[in-house]
Parts: C-alpha cells; structure tokens; sequence
C-alpha cells in the first residue's frame, strides 16, 4: 500500500509541476518493495528509487546496469541477510585474531593460526588491501576445512544456448587455518595450504580431465598432477603457472576459484578501492534443489537468473582491485568482498586494455555439516566471458559435503582422477 501511495503522489507532484510550468523540482524517491523485478522495461523509471534505504543506482554496478541494459537481465528483490558461518570459525577468529601481526616490509602476517586473520579493516590504512588478500587465502567462510562439491557444468553460447554439458568434481582437504580440528591450527609442518581435486567425472571422453594441487602456503610453485587417459598414467606438470591456466573446457582460470586462489604475493598489488552496498545472490530459497534449466532462462543470451527462482540481497562489501603479474592473462581484477566476513560475491576480470572480458559470481545458499553445524555454501558458479559470447555454469548440488569429521587427508590424491577416468565414483 506504501509503495502504491508514493507512486500515486509522485504522479501527482508530475501532474502539478506540467499545470504550473515548472521545469524542475526535487523528484520523490520511492521504496521499491520486496519481490520488486528490476528490468530493462523499469529501469530508468526507478534507478532514484531506493530499497532498504539504499538507492538503486548504488546498489547496482556499473556491469549490472549494462547486464540489464544489453542482456535482459532482471533482478529480483529480497531483504539483506547476514551471512551465517560455522560457528567454529567464529570462535577461532575470535581467540586467534588478536595475535596476528602483519609485517610491514613482506606484506604478510605473522602469528597466524586459524580464523580471520584481519576481521576488521581500516580504509585508512595503506596496507587494507593486501590484509584483505590475506583473509581471502586463509578464510573465505564458504572455504570449509574439508569439501567434497560435485554436479553437472553447462556451457552455454549468447546465440547458441546450451553448447555442452559434463559432470565435474571438485575436492579440498585444508592444511594451514584449520578451525575444525580440537586443537585449531596447521597440519603438518604448515608449508601447505590445502590439497585439491578439480576433476571432470563424465561424458566418459572427458573423465578424469582435471588437476591434483598441492598448493604451497609459502609461495612456491604450486606441484600439481594429471592424468594422461591415452598412457593411462599420472604425470607431474610444471607447477608455475598452473594457476594461471585455463579450468578444462570453461570459462575461468584455476586463479578465479572463489575470485581469487593465487599466493597473495604473486600479485603486484591489492588496493581497496572503497565500502559500498550491492546486490548479490545469496541464501537462495528452497536451496540446493534447484538446477541449470530452472536457475537461467532459457533463451537468449542464456546467462540470465531466472527472477523466478533466484533473488538478490543488499550486500555490503569492499571493493578490493588486484593486480595481476605481467605474465597473467588479465589485466587486473575487481572483486566484491563481504565486509563482515571475507567472502567475495562478484568479480569483474580485465584484459591487459583495461577491457571488461569475464563476469564471475557465487551463489550462496546455507547447508548443514554432517556434525550438525551451519555453514554457508557456494553451491552455484556463474562465470560469463563477455568476449567469448559464451559463460559457464556450475551446479554443486550433485554433491555437497563440508567439514567432514570422515574426510581424512590421506583420502586426497592424484588418484582420484584416475578413478574418474575409468567411471568410478570419487570420494562421495
């Protein structure tokens, strides 16, 4: 009724400005309400408008005005929810965050343990940046301990629709930062990060197509392995620019997991270029059982949310720019990071001419740990290469599992492609 009276008025106070003669008076914003779709139909009717007090053109990005603009895309509005993470790394964050130091001269921390190492960030201070791109390595809150995530992949053209799709896997075992353990901390001798699995599991001609990484903690080159189907035989790459390489058969890099999945320190520089208020896919509702053909409209460009199922929340986040070294395929990053938790939402990927090439976005739905914790979940990937005309999809509800008590780190390696490639079953 609000909503129906302020349009009301505002027709009004036009109505009067046209009888008077007036040119120009203060226009009365709206509050747009909940369930409102944004379209290119209404945008430029309701860009002052405001919801939850903020208005649409902050909300918006300058990619997603153009995503509406040239693509169709329409957005539907839901309240802000603030993210819920395992309460086990509330509780590292809390009792190890104040011991940790960042040294000046490196640009790293120093002391860290588990947790967030710098949950609250000075804009004022010159080094915010590079305290950010800490937290991004060590705790991104979807980033659980463990994490056994699998589903199917769509690639879809802007003018073809859908061009293919494959099954994929993907598996991680944390060894640095660990909250879950009884005593919080690192595996081993703390030189690594974490071991992962990114591996395809059908159509059988692809299976087994992927990397086993053992990422350093330190920033040497990570090792990494794949399987050679034709010799069936595990083989070792040169690590080096693994990150920089291609995920098999999408539209991202290994270094766009989560945004970012680099060393800090291979990149020149992290600045935050500012706080501000956006829109973002998270906490989707009925979670985890939708899938491609109910989550994107089916039809062209094919990359568009479907309003029906898939809503978007003011988000409040730091806009953080990376960076990249000359030899990396982009330019520089901008990711949208969560200001109360060091969860990126959004990334926009430059070419080397300061040219938009690659939109990147989680969606973030809730799950429960099998010992009963509540954990948020990146269940949902969204990649768009602007230059390609093309983008990829990725569904993790096939398998999503984090922060089991049962996934062992023994349980993690190259062999499990090798499994995958003979249509076995990986690890779930």
């Amino acid at each position: 009724m609000i909503y129906q009276f302020l349009r009301a008025l505002r027709n009004a106070q036009a109505a009067l400005i046209l009888s008077l003669g007036i040119t120009a008076l203060p226009a009365l914003a709206e509050e747009v309400p909940t369930g409102f779709v944004l379209s290119a139909q209404n945008l430029d009717e309701h860009l002052d408008d405001h919801y939850q007090g903020t208005p649409l053109k902050e909300l918006l990005t300058e990619h997603l005005i153009m995503r509406i603009r040239e693509h169709g895309l329409r957005i539907k509005l839901a309240p802000a929810r603030p993210m819920q993470p395992d309460s086990r790394y509330i509780a590292a964050t809390k009792t190890y965050a104040p011991k940790v130091g960042f040294d000046t001269q490196t640009k790293t921390p120093t002391g860290y343990v588990a947790g967030i190492p710098f949950p609250k960030l000075d804009l004022a201070d010159p080094h915010a940046g590079w305290k950010l791109a800490w937290n991004l390595f060590y705790a991104i809150p979807t980033n659980a301990d463990n994490s056994a995530v699998g589903g199917p992949i769509t690639i879809a053209g802007f003018d073809k629709g859908i061009v293919r799709q494959f099954v994929g896997d993907n598996y991680k075992f944390r060894m640095v930062g660990r909250y879950t353990d009884e005593q919080p901390g690192h595996r081993g001798d703390g030189t690594i990060k974490q071991k992962s699995v990114v591996a395809l599991s059908a159509p059988y001609d692809l299976a087994g197509l992927g990397v086993y990484t053992v990422q350093s903690a330190q920033g040497k080159a990570d090792e990494a392995y794949v399987y050679v189907k034709s010799i069936r035989r595990i083989k070792r790459t040169a690590g080096a620019a693994v990150w920089m390489d291609n995920q098999p058969q999408m539209d991202m890099l290994n270094d766009d997991n989560n945004g970012i999945d680099s060393y800090p320190l291979w990149y020149s520089d992290f600045r935050i270029l500012g706080k501000r208020t956006i829109l973002a896919v998270s906490y989707l509702e009925p979670m985890m059982t939708k899938h491609y053909e109910d989550l994107i409209e089916q039809s062209a460009p094919w990359i568009n949310p479907n309003p029906e199922h898939v809503v978007w929340r003011p988000t409040e986040v730091f806009v953080l720019e990376g960076t990249p070294p000359s030899e990396h395929p982009y330019g520089r990053k901008i990711l949208y990071v969560g200001t109360d938790y060091p969860q990126p939402y959004a990334g926009e990927f430059y070419d080397k001419n300061d040219e938009l090439w690659r939109m990147w976005r989680l969606w973030i739905t809730q799950s429960t740990t099998p010992d009963g914790y509540t954990i948020p979940s990146a269940n949902y990937v969204q990649a768009i290469d602007l230059k390609a005309q093309r983008a990829t999809f990725i569904d993790g509800t096939g398998i999503m599992v984090q922060n089991d008590p049962q996934f062992k780190e023994e349980m993690l390696s190259p062999r499990i492609m090798q499994r995958l490639a003979t249509g076995k079953q990986g690890l779930y």
